[in-house]
């Protein structure tokens, strides 16, 4: 399947977000499962992305096409280089926001040993301040966590429930923010 910039702001424009689904289907982006990230997908992640910011800066985008943006290029992002960033432009949400954490989140994050969708549910009902401490927990210890990129959603979402940031910086730093892609999947 090939996609050209008209086509993709020509969604943009109608907010379809059946047509939206039919092209990230088509390029692997799900919402359900962690893909083969390779250069195609990065590449379409990152202009959907940088549209959605752009478009966002001017006029909020329809909330269940902005959704499907968020689920479906959420495992695409390094969420820890994303919170960095998220807690560069929000300092204030963050002042005084102890770092202690709900026992089972913690047991997840620092043991590491597989994804629990019990931890992915208990992220997504955290509090404002659980979340922030939770933010601030992580970007304290980031050098020693690996988060599994199935915890991406819900932390992306809380972002967004909470406001932290605004829904255009948002997208511009998941665009920043997406993984690296390996050599061997580059076209050539």
């Amino acid at each position: 399947m090939m996609i050209s910039k008209n086509d993709l702001l020509e969604l943009f424009r109608t907010e379809n977000v059946f047509d939206l689904e039919v092209i990230l289907n088509a390029f692997g982006l799900t919402k359900d499962s962690c893909i083969i990230y390779g250069y195609n997908q990065g590449y379409l992640a990152k202009a959907i992305l940088g549209l959605a910011s752009a478009h966002t800066s001017a006029m909020p985008l329809n909330t269940d096409f902005t959704n499907e943006i968020v689920a479906r290029t959420a495992l695409c992002c390094e969420v820890l280089r994303l919170l960095d960033l998220v807690h560069l432009a929000a300092p204030l949400k963050f002042r005084g926001v102890d770092n202690a954490i709900q026992p089972s989140i913690r047991r997840a994050v620092d043991n590491n040993v597989c994804y629990n969708a019990d931890t992915t549910t208990a992220i997504a009902q955290l509090s404002e301040p659980e979340f922030l401490a939770f933010v601030s927990y992580l970007l304290v210890n980031a050098e020693g966590i690996v988060l599994r990129v199935g915890y991406n959603l819900p932390i992306i979402q809380q972002i967004r429930k909470y406001q932290i940031i605004d829904d255009g910086l948002l997208f511009s730093y998941m665009a920043l923010c997406l993984r690296n892609t390996p050599g061997q999947y580059r076209p050539v």
